[in-house]
């Protein structure tokens, strides 16, 4: 009888408790295991909390980190491998373009001094993830993914720079993020809804960068309608898979429309796919020395 008023009397006290189980015996504590019932989320939320205390003290920090010297770049080319992209009405292939006008890019850099890694160099398969995680291992300056568009209306053309963003600027934005994201088996690049445990690993790990993305966007866009006097389609944001976790300024160009016959007869031209990695080219370097007199 002693043994059960004492089984009851444990049993109300881990009533009061919660629920959680027994005291530690001679401490009156929840035990270690019970208290951190869901450690991920308790750390995440102490960092939610001393990030959003950061943006309120220092906004301008927070939005914006630029790099003293931009000097190794990484250049991703779209698709690869068993992931051909899109393709033109004459069989003219996006991994084929993009692997093109990427090894152009990285050659004109290197000239100028960048040191210069590519994604891939060959007609292979690279997962998405691992793209913008070479970057990182590399500590990369800036992230460059280079596609070609697509789209159901024929008359589509022109040039467009994204940088990352949980929400896409628009429908158009939306439908050419899921169709590179759909391309490679990655139907979203957003964090499904599971609460804010997501929504805090995705700003904590983008928010430091997306200025400088924006503006690396802004000053290649800018230089595709100079040089090559391309319909200007302009800077959006969307959810692009592999833009998310780079740690560095990253944003994807598409060159044009690949679905479109005049466009897609001039990305078959060695001479127009030379002119745009040369506008590529021009931009990475005008930002580079931006960013050089921005942190004298």
């Amino acid at each position: 009888e002693a043994r059960r008023g004492q089984r009851r009397t444990r049993a109300a006290g881990a009533r009061r408790r919660g629920g959680r189980g027994p005291a530690l015996r001679g401490t009156g504590r929840v035990p270690y295991n019970d208290r951190m019932e869901n450690p991920l989320r308790r750390t995440l939320a102490v960092a939610a909390a001393a990030l959003a205390a950061a943006a309120f003290l220092a906004p301008a920090a927070l939005a914006q980190a630029p790099r003293a010297a931009i000097k190794k770049v990484v250049i991703d080319p779209g698709h690869g491998g068993s992931e051909k992209g899109a393709e033109g009405p004459d069989g003219l292939l996006e991994k084929d373009l993009t692997l093109d006008v990427s090894k152009r890019l990285a050659d004109l850099l290197r000239a100028d001094g960048f040191e210069v890694v590519l994604a891939r160099e060959a007609d292979v398969d690279v997962p998405l993830d691992a793209r913008a995680a070479l970057a990182n291992t590399l500590r990369a300056d800036l992230f460059v993914s280079v596609h070609v568009n697509a789209s159901r209306f024929a008359a589509a053309h022109g040039a467009e720079t994204y940088f990352l963003a949980r929400e896409s600027t628009d429908d158009a934005a939306r439908t050419t993020a899921a169709l590179e994201n759909d391309a490679a088996g990655a139907a979203s690049a957003a964090p499904k809804d599971d609460g804010d445990l997501s929504l805090i690993l995705w700003d904590m790990a983008q928010v430091e960068y997306l200025k400088e993305s924006e503006r690396l966007a802004a000053t290649i866009q800018n230089r595709l309608n100079e040089t090559l006097k391309l319909a200007d389609r302009g800077v959006r944001q969307a959810p692009f898979r592999v833009l998310v976790g780079a740690t560095c300024p990253a944003v994807l160009v598409e060159l044009g429309f690949i679905s479109n016959k005049d466009e897609a007869k001039q990305l078959a031209s060695e001479e127009h796919r030379k002119k745009l990695a040369e506008a590529v080219a021009a931009a990475i370097k005008q930002f580079r020395a931006e960013t050089a007199a921005r942190t004298k």
